[in-house]
C-alpha cells in the first residue's frame, strides 16, 4: 500500500483534487460555524429576551438583521437597550401599560453580543436605553430614556413626537424668520 503523501508526491492531479477537496472542506466548515454562532444567538435572545416583552408595540428586530430592516422601512424608531440596564425593565413596564397610547410600533434591538460595534455604528452609549427614529434608512433624531423627565409620564408623548424631527427645524427656521 503507498502512503498518502507517496500518492500526493507522485500523481500532480490528485495533488491539485486534494487541495480544491480540502479548500471546499475547509470554507463549507467555516460557512456552517459562524451561521450557527448566528442562528445560536438569536434563538438565546429568542428564549431568553423577548418573553418579557408583554407589549404588542414593542417588536422585537431579529439578531444581526437591525441594519436591513432599518433600511428597508420607510420610516422606523428602534429602541436599541442592554437588557441587563434597569432601564429596560422601567420601559417595559411603562409599555404594558400605555402602549394604547403609542402612535405606532417601536422596534426593540437588544445590545447583546455585538455592544460595541453596535455603539460604533450607531453612536450609542450601551449603558443607556437610545431611541432612534430612521427616515429611509437615516436617522432624523433619537434621545435616550435618562433625558425625559418623569419617563412614566412623559416617554409615551416624547415617542409619538420622535417621527417629527422636521418640526424642530421648522420652528427654528420660523424664529429665525420673525427676527
Amino acid at each position: 500500500m503507498e502512503t498518502l503523501k507517496q500518492i500526493v508526491r507522485d500523481n500532480p492531479k490528485k495533488k491539485a483534487i486534494s487541495l480544491i477537496i480540502s479548500s471546499v472542506v475547509i470554507g463549507i466548515l467555516f460557512f456552517l460555524v459562524s451561521y450557527s454562532r448566528t442562528a445560536i444567538r438569536q434563538n438565546q435572545i429568542e428564549a431568553l429576551i423577548y418573553p418579557q416583552i408583554l407589549s404588542d408595540k414593542l417588536v422585537p428586530l431579529p439578531y444581526d438583521q437591525e441594519s436591513e430592516k432599518i433600511k428597508k422601512t420607510d420610516a422606523i424608531s428602534v429602541l436599541f437597550v442592554k437588557p441587563s440596564n434597569p432601564d429596560f425593565q422601567e420601559i417595559l413596564r411603562i409599555f404594558e401599560k400605555q402602549d394604547s397610547e403609542l402612535n405606532r410600533s417601536i422596534y426593540f434591538y437588544p445590545l447583546v453580543y455585538q455592544a460595541g460595534r453596535m455603539s460604533e455604528k450607531y453612536q450609542l452609549n450601551v449603558e443607556e436605553a437610545t431611541f432612534i427614529f430612521f427616515e429611509g434608512g437615516i436617522e432624523k433624531n433619537r434621545f435616550t430614556y435618562q433625558s425625559i423627565d418623569t419617563p412614566e409620564k412623559n416617554i409615551i408623548p416624547e415617542l409619538n413626537r420622535l417621527p417629527m424631527w422636521n418640526m424642530k427645524v421648522l420652528e427654528t427656521t420660523e424664529e429665525e424668520n420673525k427676527e
